[in-house]
């Protein structure tokens, strides 16, 4: 078992978000203004804090958006219709078993020997599985200068791990690679929704 830190940082127009128009010195993120009449903004209240394990269905276990006024990073629990954001630390995302991989002879050596069994969060949902990505979805083009960056900060336990998409030609493209050793960082643009494997 285990343990993944990634996180998402970002700088807020405090100008746009407000709407008071662009600020020369944007404060960072934590120190953000709301998005006024935005329902991606929210309450405190409305953040669940309470202990839970979800091991299938449609998460995003990074989902920043804007909690009284403050930057916050949340895990955005979308298994039914109606969604429901979480506290991070309040959440364990287990991949069971259903996501077991034994690597084939070919075009998954760059995770191990054929034979090998590996656990992999597929970039396509499968619905037996933990579906987990990231959105940066509550946040415009206009509420942020620069980008978003997804980073992998540490890694505890045994094992590595690797987050990749498949290229139009079947080539893997990575996105972070532990077994270099940690401190990648990705960038993530306003409005995305992502998967990966």
């Amino acid at each position: 078992m285990g343990a993944l830190a990634l996180s998402m940082a970002g700088l807020v127009s405090v100008g746009a978000a407000s709407g008071t128009g662009p600020v020369a010195d944007a404060a960072p993120a934590a120190h953000a203004a709301p998005l006024a009449a935005d329902p991606a903004a929210s309450a405190a209240s409305d953040v669940i804090d309470e202990p839970i394990v979800i091991d299938t269905g449609h998460v995003d276990a990074i989902a920043p958006r804007m909690v009284d006024g403050e930057f916050r990073t949340l895990f955005k629990d979308s298994r039914t219709t109606d969604v429901v954001w979480r506290e991070p630390r309040s959440v364990i995302m287990h991949l069971s078993t259903a996501g077991e991989l034994t690597i084939p002879e070919a075009g998954y050596d760059f995770l191990g020997a054929p034979g090998d069994v590996i656990y992999m969060i597929p970039q396509t949902q499968n619905p037996e599985v933990l579906w987990a990505g990231w959105s940066t979805e509550a946040f415009r083009d206009a509420d942020i200068q620069g980008t978003f960056e997804l980073s992998l900060n540490t890694l505890e336990g045994p094992g590595q791990l690797l987050m990749f998409d498949w290229d139009m030609f079947g080539q893997a493209v990575m996105k972070f690679d532990s077994t270099d050793g940690v401190g990648d960082t990705y960038p993530v643009a306003a409005q995305t929704h992502e998967h990966s494997n």
